[in-house]
């Protein structure tokens, strides 16, 4: 019988470190049980609280039962595994993680056996905000281009799920992953870069995971850390962290900005509303910013990425400006609910920093004052220049309870706004705000800061904010 790639999994010992309920071990478990893996599944989440996911994985066929190790880790399962995957969440610099590696067992994620197994170029989409936007319209792009596209990683959609078929593909397909720092973190495990990598922005954010800012940009540099010399990476040019960055690339670098690039360099920019993507000094229009549907100058970039990142893996322009059209956005990012005795709700839920819930502030705010919602769990962040545009652009602020917030009233109070007590519930904070609110206004739900503590995670947030706007009656 032909030997596969994927059959030198069948009959190893794996562990898996976190199960978890947005996909983050749910993908690569069901994949490794079809290879016939023998799977240990450890995480410190109960049985009841991962219900929904073991319910998932016992309707796959797999050549052994998986054994679960619940509320807890045992050192053996790490020492004596012939594989570890670490999920997303887990902390690089765990114990148990410290003690795999002291018995030289290999770590890996579903990304790095996607990219070790994956026979078709792949487009790598970081940054602190954008990366889902940018990943979910390149992927439409390429769609409308192409006629199939696979989209997945950090989106609650492992990649494995696909591999199966791409492996029998015999023409190439499109591949868009959305990269997390962490998930990058992964592929030091098989040194291997898309061969298309886009930053979107590098920002302050999980400060509370990594040793500063010089480790957290460290961490998505590895997008391009190891791409061939005709690999491509698009890098913001007018953020001082990224033009740091960007010197380091070893393919062929596209700058990234919202005005003219200097005329030597290729580069995607927009001059006037046109947004024009330049290589080796021949320039293309790829769209103009009037036909982008989404508002703010936020969406604006978004746009740019996506269609210079399309075009770069071969999307004609007709149908980047086709795709663009009907682009509707994606779930938890600026997402319009309903409107309401003529008060607009709009979920921002994946504004988990200062940065992103500004311009979200500058996006629904700037016409007339709206009611935000914010609050939550502490990355270790800093709200200064958050609390000084709640002062400019917001006429109430409702904040929920969190390790975060005693900060975000703090600097608040610096700002010269004035707070209540902290909601803690989703209903009392919608509530509040719809009471505050005003025909013609914007009651806006971007936290700022992380979602753990009152809710399972930030879609979580944004679900509940939907359910509850939708119940206003």
């Amino acid at each position: 019988m032909k030997t596969t790639p994927q059959s030198a999994f069948r009959g190893r010992k794996i562990t898996v470190m976190g199960l978890g309920l947005n996909q983050g071990g749910l993908g690569v478990s069901k994949w490794l049980l079809r290879q016939g893996a023998r799977l240990t599944i450890t995480d410190l989440k109960s049985r009841e609280e991962l219900a929904p996911s073991i319910r998932a994985l016992a309707a796959v066929k797999g050549a052994h039962p998986v054994r679960y190790v619940l509320g807890r880790h045992r050192k053996a399962d790490f020492r004596r595994a012939d594989m570890i995957i670490q999920n997303p969440g887990v902390p690089r610099d765990s114990a148990f993680l410290k003690i795999a590696r002291k018995a030289g067992v290999p770590i890996e994620s579903d990304i790095s056996i996607f990219f070790r197994l994956c026979p078709h170029p792949i487009v790598g989409v970081s940054g602190t905000k954008g990366k889902t936007s940018v990943t979910a319209l390149t992927g439409a792009m390429l769609e409308r281009s192409f006629g199939r596209v696979v989209v997945a990683g950090n989106i609650r959609r492992s990649p494995l799920d696909a591999l199966d078929g791409l492996m029998r593909s015999k023409e190439p397909v499109p591949i868009v992953l959305e990269l997390s720092s962490w998930q990058l973190e992964s592929l030091k495990a098989v040194e291997m870069s898309p061969a298309i990598a886009v930053l979107t922005t590098v920002l302050p954010d999980h400060l509370n995971r990594y040793d500063g800012m010089k480790d957290y940009a460290a961490a998505k540099e590895l997008i391009y850390a190891w791409q061939l010399p005709m690999g491509v990476a698009v890098v913001p040019y007018d953020n001082p962290w990224t033009r740091s960055m960007g010197a380091r690339v070893r393919g062929e670098r596209f700058w990234a900005s919202m005005k003219p690039l200097p005329q030597e360099q290729n580069g995607l920019f927009y001059r006037g509303t046109k947004a024009v993507v330049r290589s080796q000094g021949i320039e293309t229009a790829l769209f103009d910013a009037k036909e982008n549907p989404l508002p703010g100058a936020h969406n604006a970039w978004n746009a740019l990425l996506a269609g210079g990142a399309a075009f770069l893996r071969g999307a004609k322009p007709s149908a980047i400006r086709s795709a663009l059209r009907a682009f509707k956005g994606v779930p938890h990012r600026l997402e319009r609910v309903r409107e309401f005795r003529g008060v607009a709700y709009w979920n921002d839920t994946a504004a988990t920093t200062p940065e992103a819930s500004i311009a979200a502030m500058e996006t629904l705010f700037v016409k007339r004052k709206g009611v935000l919602i914010a609050g939550g769990a502490d990355k270790e962040l800093r709200f200064g220049a958050w609390a000084k545009a709640v002062k400019r652009l917001a006429k109430k602020v409702v904040l929920f309870k969190g390790t975060a917030t005693p900060k975000m009233r703090a600097a608040l109070a610096r700002a010269g706004v004035e707070t209540e007590d902290d909601a803690v519930t989703m209903r009392e904070a919608v509530a509040r705000a719809a009471a505050s609110a005003k025909r013609g206004e914007a009651v806006l739900l971007s936290p700022g800061c992380a979602s753990f503590g009152l809710f399972v995670n930030e879609f979580d947030r944004g679900d509940r904010f939907r359910s509850e706007a939708k119940k206003l009656r």
